[in-house]
């Protein structure tokens, strides 16, 4: 069983080159890296552009020490002050490097839909070319932000995940994809009660062609994934056991979720509590208030309890 589940978090298919950014009125955030996306010329001094004295290649993240406006005089900066193996040198600002940092992975990852290639060192980035369902191993993840932010949910919403991945076409990049190894499911055991025909799909991913209607009716919920990260993004999936396989629903308020329990069950004030109520949960059915991974909150006739579903079954 599994306890103590946490939020997954960072798909919100958001393109680095509409990013929205906040109004003069708005606050910079310090940048303290820059991830070089193509080559770029240094300088010695940013106000003789004539004289370069190497070039940055990409992909690299390198360390800021000063800006040009500075970064708290709320001005678009224009030049960056960096570590080189040269020394401090003067960067331009320019679609060649962006605010945020990457790093090398050595990691394989499962694309369960066909997924759209990019390659960020030309000036079009899309590649028009797309990739199947499959396994591929990603080489580096690169992250990136915006510096001119007015709020939390600015920076929230202009944060963009890129993945660089080894393809048949050579090394690419892929956005914000869903990662099927990144799902950590909470164990529940409760019934699903659907009012009217939904859609379900083979993972916690709202893919189109890969949409199945299921009719109104009773069923049971197997497990629990929570998919959060970004401002208003936070979702519940439930993976429900359908004849011969298993499905996952989207949670809206067009679904309501009942248990029933065969025996007394401990019951709690609040999810993760250590000492547990002093009386017991009768058997009986209960609705389902909310859900905080493997915990349920049901109501009573004494108010709201949380209980563990999944153990409630087993009899714990």
């Amino acid at each position: 069983m599994k306890r103590r589940y946490l939020y997954a978090v960072l798909h919100l298919a958001l393109m680095l080159a509409t990013i929205v950014y906040a109004s003069p009125a708005s606050a910079n955030l310090p940048i303290s890296s820059l991830v070089v996306l193509k080559g770029v010329p240094i300088y010695d001094d940013n106000r003789d552009t004539e004289h370069q004295v190497g070039v940055i290649s990409a992909t690299q993240e390198v360390i800021v020490k000063e800006t040009v406006p500075k970064w708290d005089e709320n001005e678009e900066i224009k030049w960056f002050l960096v570590e080189t193996w040269l020394g401090d040198k003067w960067i331009q600002a320019s679609d060649k490097v962006a605010t945020g940092g990457y790093r090398q992975l050595d990691r394989v990852i499962t694309l369960v839909q066909d997924t759209a290639l990019f390659d960020l060192q030309k000036d079009e980035i899309q590649t028009g070319m797309t990739i199947k369902p499959q396994k591929v191993k990603v080489v580096g993840i690169y992250n990136t932000f915006n510096y001119r932010v007015s709020n939390a949910t600015s920076v929230g919403l202009s944060t963009l995940n890129w993945y660089q991945i080894e393809t048949e076409f050579g090394v690419k990049w892929i956005l914000e994809p869903f990662i099927w190894e990144d799902v950590k499911e909470a164990d529940v055991s409760f019934d699903v009660i659907l009012s009217k025909a939904a859609s379900m799909y083979p993972y916690p991913l709202a893919v189109k062609e890969q949409e199945e209607m299921v009719d109104p009716g009773k069923f049971p919920a197997k497990a629990l994934w929570m998919k959060g990260g970004r401002p208003f993004e936070n979702t519940i999936w439930l993976k429900v056991a359908l004849p011969h396989k298993e499905r996952w629903l989207l949670l809206d308020n067009d679904i309501s979720m009942q248990v029933t329990l065969h025996t007394e069950t401990r019951k709690f004030s609040a999810p993760y509590e250590q000492f547990e109520q002093t009386d017991l949960l009768q058997p009986g059915t209960y609705t389902i208030f909310t859900n905080l991974g493997e915990w349920s909150c049901v109501e009573t006739d004494s108010g709201k309890f949380w209980i563990r579903t999944n153990s409630a079954m087993q009899g714990a």
